[in-house]
């Protein structure tokens, strides 16, 4: 896929340099690049994308997606993907074997938002510089193509479509996939089946989110394990949306109204049953806060606790993920960390509190520091009012619900007029208001900052005036307790200012609020009326939430007698296979008694030969103790007559000699005829003596 090493790639970034030279070149090179860019662009704006991106929902429907072609007149088709460890996807095409298309940005819903063009050596960067693809991402593409080469060929099936998700920032999670599978859900596709990859599930499973996908299966798997998912058999999609949907939001209020743990189900029942003002203050001490957080916060408490003889605040800081104690992808001494850190603000907050005196009978203030984010989300729909940090903290209240509230951050975020992004994030979202910069003064950072924390801003700052920002915080408070929604008045352009001599002091905004009061006093038929539609709308949202955890019960206790039933079929085959097994082992030991009869009449032949053999083993050592015998006398015979020969050879000798002179005429002897014939008779014997010997010993043998 990528053949060249990632150092040697020029990454042009279409949104700092659109007119650059190189990326003039390129376009005169490929005509058809600009029409492409300009394609993508278009279908990330398209207002169906917020809840999904056009390209993944091809993808999970039909297991590819179409663009043009970068150099010819025809379409090209996705058909392989390569996934990275942060759930950024590469696409590879049929008739573009020149073509990458990279998806990635969390934040945007994962477009299509880089073109890469191996044989130039080049990457087009369509989205920011810092959060888009760059070097890192190719140097990814290299590794992963030479371990899963791409295979342009065509298949006889589809590949398996896997959806990867989970992030461990709730807000992200529900903001930039939730909202997406809820999308999803709502279509024919998403009650087919679908394999889903989730790293992270801080809001709950998605199973239990989403009861009504049924067919859906999701598999937990790490981020670092990713990358060894990748296969020549798998499509991957990083389904992702960029706009919370209000399904979404009343999806995950409900969910977490039904899952509230001790504290939080405490607070929630105490401040209904009582319906008292309940305040949202936050806390936070990694970054992006103020440096005297605690002394604001203590002055805004008095304030709050001096104005409603009755008020309920809550001091919200870092919430643990649904998923925390079960997921081992989360830093756990890291969270921890921060949860002590809040908590220790927290407790100095309220001790310094209860030491002014200040807190009185019927009035609380209570940490909820380190419990589930679900906890969080449900005390806050309760809250009428919040004063919070920009960022994540906000989010969990301004995100989830309608409640008015005032953001306070750094000068560098308050440049940017972040309300209207703020509120945009949200289906129809209230916009919230910043704190004017005049009670702000930034804090030089102690180190240069990174690209990512610039961007990010986190620089500290401090609150220049505690008492005039905590009495201007009470007089918003005033105006919005009681209050119907649709009359609050919110949103950046109602931002709070200080009183000084050129702007109305804070003497007219406690007169506001007095004139706010006499409103309300005038209205107090339409608020009562409005509480009352409050009370129903809350019954009704009971009921409703009733009946779907009935339903739920509903479908767990059908699909438990489904269960049971199929239970009680795999015994029943069970007990048939057992009986056949029981047959079958009685067959075996029938079996096994007749072989272990015929063993033993084999052992039993076998100890006969056995005998017989021992038999004829003692008989073999008589023989042979025999023929030891036969051969010593065999030796001791051929002794007697190799000396008979030497006597018969010394007889014949002699008879030889005899005859010779019995021959010779010369001088014959006295005639002696009577010697010769004794000497053969002897000569005879010998030789019949012998031979009866040898005949006697050969029959011995």
């Amino acid at each position: 896929m990528l053949h060249v090493a990632p150092s040697s790639f020029e990454v042009i970034q279409l949104q700092t340099d659109p007119g650059g030279p190189m990326y003039a070149a390129l376009r005169a090179e490929f005509p058809r690049l600009e029409a492409l860019v300009t394609l993508l662009q278009e279908r990330r704006r398209e207002p169906e994308a917020a809840y999904g991106q056009r390209y993944q929902l091809e993808i999970i429907e039909h297991g590819t997606f179409a663009i043009p072609s970068l150099t010819t007149d025809t379409t090209s088709h996705a058909v392989a993907s390569l996934l990275l460890t942060d759930k950024c996807v590469f696409y590879a095409f049929d008739n573009d074997p020149d073509l990458i298309l990279g998806a990635c940005l969390l934040a945007e819903g994962f477009p299509l938002a880089a073109i890469v063009i191996p044989s130039k050596r080049v990457m087009v960067n369509l989205d920011d510089p810092v959060w888009g693809m760059g070097v890192a991402h190719l140097r990814a593409l290299h590794d992963l193509s030479v371990q899963y080469p791409i295979d342009r060929a065509p298949r006889p099936d589809p590949r398996r479509v896997t959806v990867v998700t989970g992030e461990p920032n709730f807000a992200h999670h529900i903001w930039n996939q939730l909202s997406a599978f809820d999308g999803l859900a709502a279509t024919p596709a998403g009650a087919a089946p679908l394999d889903i990859l989730a790293t992270h599930e801080p809001l709950g499973p998605l199973r239990e989110l989403f009861p009504e996908a049924a067919a859906w299966s999701v598999a937990y798997c790490p981020d670092s394990y990713l990358e060894g998912r990748n296969g020549a058999d798998r499509m991957f999609v990083p389904l992702g949306s960029f706009r919370l949907s209000r399904r979404v939001q009343n999806r995950v209020q409900r969910f977490a109204r039904s899952h509230l743990g001790g504290d939080a189900g405490v607070v929630v029942e105490r401040i209904a049953r009582t319906r008292r003002p309940m305040f949202w203050l936050s806390i936070r001490t990694r970054n992006r806060t103020a440096v005297n957080q605690i002394d604001g916060l203590i002055a805004i408490g008095r304030g709050l606790l001096a104005a409603f003889p009755r008020a309920c605040i809550v001091l919200d800081g870092h919430s643990l993920p649904a998923d925390f104690e079960t997921n081992p992808s989360y830093d756990r001494p890291r969270t921890l960390e921060i949860v002590q850190a809040d908590r220790a603000v927290a407790a100095e907050v309220i001790e310094r509190l209860q030491e002014q005196g200040v807190v009185g009978t019927g009035q609380d203030v209570v940490p909820l520091i380190g419990c589930s984010i679900l906890d969080s989300i449900g005390v806050a729909s309760l809250a009428d009012a919040y004063f919070c940090h920009h960022g994540t903290v906000q989010h969990k209240i301004g995100w989830l619900t309608d409640v008015p509230g005032i953001v306070h951050c750094n000068r560098r975020t308050l440049a940017l007029h972040p309300a209207r992004w703020v509120g945009a994030k949200v289906e129809n979202g209230v916009e919230p208001r910043y704190l004017d910069e005049a009670f702000v003064e930034d804090e030089p950072p102690a180190t240069e900052l990174s690209q990512v924390d610039s961007s990010l801003r986190i620089e500290r700052y401090m609150f220049t005036d505690v008492e005039r920002m905590a009495d201007a915080f009470v007089a918003f408070a005033r105006s919005v307790v009681g209050v119907p929604p649709d009359q609050r008045l919110n949103g950046e352009r109602t931002a709070m200012r200080p009183a000084d001599s050129a702007e109305v002091s804070m003497a007219s905004d406690f007169e506001h609020a007095d004139r706010l009061a006499l409103q309300r006093e005038l209205l107090s038929i339409r608020n009562e009326l409005f509480q009352a539609r409050k009370t129903k709308d809350a019954i009704t949202e009971e009921l409703v939430g009733l009946a779907g955890r009935l339903e739920l019960a509903k479908h767990a206790a059908n699909t438990a007698a489904e269960d049971a039933a199929g239970v009680r079929d795999e015994l029943a085959r069970a007990a048939a296979q057992h009986d056949e097994l029981r047959r079958e082992i009685a067959a075996l030991g029938a079996q096994l008694a007749e072989q272990s009869a015929e063993l033993a009449r084999r052992n039993a032949v076998a100890r006969r030969l056995n005998d017989e053999l021992v038999r004829r083993d003692v008989e073999l050592l008589d023989l042979r103790a025999e023929l030891h015998a036969s051969q010593r006398e065999s030796s001791v015979l051929r002794g007697e007559l190799d000396g008979r020969a030497v006597t018969v050879e010394q007889l014949l000798t002699v008879l030889g000699q005899l005859q010779a002179a019995r021959v010779q005429p010369a001088a014959p002897p006295p005639p002696r005829p009577g010697l010769v014939r004794r000497v053969g008779r002897r000569v005879r014997r010998l030789l019949r003596s012998t031979r009866a010997l040898l005949v006697a010993r050969t029959g011995a043998r």
